[in-house]
């Protein structure tokens, strides 16, 4: 499949217009930035009004785990439901199931009806979240594409920051908390709503599976498998890392902060990048400094400005297999056949997501701290593997 065959297809089925583009992408970065608010800010309030209720910390993990089986279960129908009523409608049913589902837990404080509702939450965000990359990887061309999918991961993660500093705002207690979060998620589908128009009609065709990528996009598939491994381990474990590593309890917090301040700084000049180098080599560099950073910040463990360079350049790498991973399945899939890719992409990146923490649990276990860091320098030095191998045979 030649790319300039892809963009000839993508153009087709984009907005009429620059402006339409604009529009569309606009829309599609002010709903995901809400998305992400809610998402920031749900999740620890959801866990600590468990906790506060006495809730077992086993229980916690089983009910903030229904997220990712919500997800997990939904992604593969995505492209039938898309098939059936269409990329903005889809997107827009998809909020209004979370936004239904979320206020309904501030109702009902049964932990049984939660473990009911979770599921239904993350599902219809799970919709949203797959139908707006698959919208913005049609409008995007090869020429761009790097640039609006590292924008679109930036906007995520910029909303996932701000969702805890609403829930200090608003505190735990009562209605209000779910009012404010309830309501970004609802305000999210109004941009989408004002360009439903410039929605792009085709024919959906494929099954979304993490099959499909293993079978069509290999390297792809790795890439999706090493940020959510990475995901779910980091968010998890990094602080308990500085801290079995003899770190105080706001400087081994603040590990994961410069972590993902990474992902924030780095995605749009990864992004530039993608759209101006070879997408592979980008993958496989950023690998290298996935493999070379942890080496890095145990050294610098006692230098706390290089340290937190250290933990951002890390931070950037890893997330940045997301951004150039959607790149790469926005370039390899043709129009027709990106929401099945897209679903295939998402379901991967929470089933990974899933299995990191307990994964990193084991390592622990293994070898107290350093397990985990090895795990994750084998995370990316399999990724730099199969680039390689894959280069190779290409």
């Amino acid at each position: 499949m030649s790319i300039e065959g892809n963009d000839a297809q993508h153009q087709t089925l984009a907005p009429e217009s620059r402006g339409g583009q604009i529009a569309v992408l606009i829309a599609n970065y002010s709903s995901c930035f809400a998305v992400g608010l809610a998402v920031g800010g749900s999740i620890p309030l959801l866990s600590l009004i468990m906790e506060r209720r006495g809730v077992s910390e086993t229980l916690i993990g089983a009910n903030t785990a229904m997220g990712s089986i919500g997800i997990i279960c939904i992604a593969p129908f995505v492209p039938m439901i898309v098939r059936r009523f269409g990329l903005a409608p889809s997107v827009i049913a998809g909020i209004v199931l979370s936004v239904v589902s979320f206020l309904a837990m501030a109702i009902f404080d049964s932990l049984s009806a939660w473990f009911v509702l979770r599921p239904l939450y993350a599902s219809g965000l799970g919709i949203h979240w797959i139908v707006s990359e698959t919208w913005m990887n049609t409008v995007a061309s090869n020429r761009n594409r790097g640039r609006i999918m590292a924008i679109y991961v930036t906007t995520i993660a910029a909303g996932m920051a701000a969702g805890p500093a609403i829930l200090g705002m608003t505190g735990t207690e009562g209605y209000m908390p779910f009012a404010v979060f309830g309501a970004a998620i609802l305000l999210a589908a109004l941009p989408l709503a004002l360009v439903a128009r410039h929605a792009p009609q085709s024919q959906i065709s494929g099954h979304g599976t993490p099959a499909l990528l293993v079978r069509d996009a290999p390297t792809v598939f790795a890439a999706v498998v090493a940020v959510g491994l990475y995901s779910g381990v980091c968010f998890v474990f990094l602080p308990i890392y500085g801290l079995r590593s003899g770190m105080g309890e706001a400087d081994a917090v603040f590990l994961l902060t410069a972590f993902l301040a990474g992902n924030l700084l780095f995605q749009v000049p990864i992004g530039w990048l993608a759209d101006r180098i070879n997408l592979r080599f980008l993958l496989l560099a950023c690998a290298a400094v996935a493999i070379t950073a942890p080496f890095l910040m145990a050294w610098a463990i006692d230098a706390p400005v290089a340290l937190v360079v250290f933990m951002a350049l890390w931070g950037g790498a890893v997330f940045a297999f997301y951004t150039v991973g959607i790149t790469m399945l926005g370039q390899r899939f043709q129009a027709d056949e990106l929401a099945a890719a897209n679903a295939a992409f998402v379901m991967t990146f929470e089933i990974a997501n899933a299995i990191g923490p307990p994964v990193a649990g084991l390592a622990f276990r293994l070898w107290m701290p350093h397990g985990m860091m090895v795990l994750l320098v084998a995370i990316a030095a399999v990724l730099a593997l199969i680039i390689i191998i894959r280069g190779v045979r290409r």
